[in-house]
């Protein structure tokens, strides 16, 4: 996958705690989910959550960039709440 891929929809993975339970993957579109079970799909989104989560910044950075986001947003409207 190149490396500015990003997911074209949302998906969801789920795992069970029963053996009998498969993984899924689950991704919405506009219409429907599509329910994935088979092991090539699955590690496809397992793939593009892996590398989602790679690139993500950590908690701490996410609080701190979206402060950093918000502040610009109120300087702009020229008010505060």
């Amino acid at each position: 996958m190149p490396g500015g891929f990003l997911p074209k929809a949302s998906f969801s993975l789920y795992t069970f705690p029963e053996p009998a339970d498969p993984p899924l993957a689950v991704v919405d579109t506009v219409t429907t989910d599509l329910v994935l079970t088979q092991r090539r799909e699955l590690a496809r989104y397992t793939g593009l959550y892996d590398r989602l989560r790679d690139v993500s910044l950590s908690p701490a950075n996410s609080v701190a960039f979206l402060g950093r986001v918000a502040e610009t947003l109120t300087d702009g409207a020229g008010s505060r709440a």
